[in-house]
């Protein structure tokens, strides 16, 4: 499923930044209004479909606080993997919409502020179930937490490993210091950008009894995870968040009474991925034989999933003489190639291209060890604000040249 075409707007948003000389290149962009209509888009599928739901952000997916503030405002909660994002999340307000604590490592100082917080917390490990056991003892907290698990998914042949297996769970069942944790929640996560939702089916059929025994009990939930496909995703068979959503229901409605199940979603990459553009410029062109070489001053350290997703790479102005272009990156390695076939127009000279598909875990993943980490920006209702300032790694200024 390839990415639309770049709109004009954001173009002429991008046009407005370098003419105002806002930033150097390379710097990303961010379209907020497209996020809300895909956080509406998203309420208006899951309200016909689960009408007991709930949807968590992902801070790990971008935690821009531009974005997550929106996300608080909208009603939407905070899923987190760290101390740091949950005080982020309760800097931003999305934690009063309710907070997951997740991923497969929490330590104890953050076990323990995230269920003094009423956070709920999806067990990873046996080590963990033990560590919030002993903590919710201190603090007496037994019987008042809300604790979630985490169940280990298929990876073909292979189980994820992430959460429980059927071997932990049934050693979770036998220890009477971890039966009294009084497990309320189930947690599926299949994986990101998904093309089905076999990998979900797979786990909720060999773990059924065990699902159900635990949503039968009262204020129970089940967390569908993330994994809804941004149009970044690669596969030749579309695969849309919406059609992903129905299948998921229809799936479910045979097992479960969807009125009256709480159901949690975690929707960040979709939300946010296809909305991010990274802004570089093409400083110089060389041919190599019969290859038309070009050099941008971003690199594959920005959009490190260029290898796995599929991104869009556009020109801000079309040439006139144009041919197939190579477009790589500053780095000092052979691989940094954003484009393989970028119709360049060689007589013109600092040509502006746009990235699509940087939202999402680019962000957070992206690695500044040769120049500055590049300014972001954000824009809504046609106004464009400065989410983070270029942060140069030193000190170093243009103007000490004169003493050079």
């Amino acid at each position: 499923m390839a990415q639309e075409a770049i709109s004009r707007q954001i173009k002429q948003q991008v046009r407005s930044i370098l003419q105002n000389n806002r930033s150097q290149t390379p710097f990303v962009l961010f379209d907020l209004d497209e996020i809300q209509e895909r956080c509406m888009a998203m309420r208006r599928w899951t309200a016909d479909l689960f009408p007991q739901s709930q949807m968590y952000y992902s801070y790990k997916t971008n935690n821009l606080a531009a974005m997550t503030r929106m996300f608080a405002d909208l009603g939407i909660g905070a899923e987190v993997a760290s101390l740091e994002e949950l005080l982020a999340a309760k800097q931003d307000g999305t934690s009063r919409n309710g907070v997951i604590f997740d991923g497969p490592l929490k330590t104890p100082p953050e076990l323990g502020l995230a269920l003094y917080e009423g956070c709920i917390v999806h067990l990873d490990s046996l080590d963990e179930a033990h560590s919030v056991a002993a903590i919710m003892d201190e603090l007496g907290l037994v019987g008042s937490s809300k604790i979630g698990i985490r169940l280990a998914h298929s990876y073909g042949d292979k189980l994820s490993r992430f959460g429980f297996t059927q071997n932990e769970l049934d050693e979770l069942d036998r220890d009477p210091l971890l039966r009294k944790l009084d497990i309320r929640g189930v947690h599926i996560h299949s994986g990101s950008n998904l093309s089905d939702i076999e990998g979900f089916t797979e786990t909720f059929a060999r773990h059924e009894p065990y699902i159900k025994s635990i949503l039968s009990k009262s204020a129970s939930w089940l967390d569908i995870g993330g994994g809804y496909p941004a149009n970044s995703r690669r596969s030749d068979r579309e695969f849309s968040c919406k059609q992903m959503l129905e299948e998921m229901a229809r799936y479910l409605e045979g097992l479960l009474d969807l009125h009256k199940t709480t159901i949690y979603l975690e929707p960040g990459r979709y939300l946010c991925e296809d909305s991010g553009y990274l802004v570089t410029r093409i400083n110089h062109v060389k041919k190599r034989h019969d290859r038309t070489i070009a050099i941008c001053d971003a690199g594959l350290n920005m959009v490190r999933s260029m290898n796995s997703w599929r991104h869009s790479v556009e020109l801000l102005d079309e040439g006139i003489n144009s041919v197939a272009a190579e477009l790589y990156g500053s780095n000092c390695f052979e691989s940094d190639m954003i484009c393989s076939q970028l119709p360049l127009d060689i007589t013109q000279s600092g040509q502006i291209a746009l990235v699509r598909g940087c939202g999402g875990y680019d962000i957070p993943s992206t690695n500044y060890w040769l120049r500055s980490a590049s300014a972001i920006y954000a824009t809504r209702s046609g106004e464009v604000s400065t989410a983070r300032e270029q942060q140069p790694l030193h000190s170093f200024r243009s103007r000490d040249l004169t003493n050079v």
